[in-house]
């Protein structure tokens, strides 16, 4: 929904507010903050979700579209924590957590699948078993989403969900420059100085993703050689 009304550009600055979210969300289930450092970096990310968000003049965009993307960063912020607390019911079990995770991705989505796209399935499922090429793409497709679940449930698990969703949006970040350095994914706006601003703003979240990134790479060794002192 986000996607029918916002361009693709502003839709990754309007999914950075996932990592407020995820602080607050994670403050409220364990009273735990990041570190000021870390902190600060996270609020430079917000800083260019708003530079690229006010400076999008893209008539095609809606705040209806921001607002179903505000929604889903808090969404994807809420699922990320409880994750991470999955994991920890379930012994630190990677496929454990996936496999219980898929079941209950299939019986809440399926009906909204059918739902939103029933006419799309009935039509194309048929063509779909008659091409070779197409079912042989389809099942790629497939084993790649399931990669990409493993990678994030191994990603909260080795680190927490607040560092997922900094890689997270330091990834979409790149993928706008991407998007304005290849001619047929360049955002509809045609202005250059919002152009200019919206490509100050991405560089602003991934050097501002770089930093977090540092910061808590920093901490962790610190957490380890104040761990290797103890022991001996």
């Amino acid at each position: 929904m986000t996607l029918f009304n916002v361009n693709l550009l502003l839709f990754q600055f309007v999914r950075a507010l996932v990592i407020p979210f995820s602080i607050l969300v994670s403050f409220s289930t364990t009273g735990l903050l990041p570190s000021l450092k870390a902190g600060i970096a996270c609020s430079f990310v917000v800083v260019g979700f708003f530079i690229g968000t006010f400076s999008d003049t893209d008539k095609n965009s809606s705040w209806i579209g921001i607002a179903f993307g505000v929604l889903s960063s808090l969404i994807c912020a809420v699922y990320a924590v409880q994750v991470k607390r999955a994991l920890l019911v379930l012994g630190d079990d990677t496929f454990k957590t996936l496999y219980y995770n898929s079941i209950w991705g299939i019986i809440l989505l399926v009906p909204f699948i059918f739902y939103s796209e029933r006419s799309v399935l009935l039509s194309q499922v048929e063509e779909l078993y008659k091409s070779n090429f197409k079912l042989a793409f389809f099942f790629f497709t497939a084993i790649m989403g399931f990669m990409i679940s493993i990678s994030y449930v191994l990603n909260i698990r080795c680190s927490s969900p607040l560092t997922s969703h900094i890689v997270g949006s330091s990834k979409s970040a790149l993928q706008s420059i991407l998007a304005l350095v290849i001619p047929a994914f360049k955002p509809s706006n045609p202005s250059g100085e919002s152009n200019l601003l919206n490509i100050f703003g991405l560089f602003v979240v991934m050097a501002a993703s770089l930093s977090y990134s540092y910061v808590q790479f920093l901490a962790g060794q610190a957490q380890r050689s104040s761990n290797t002192a103890k022991s001996k």
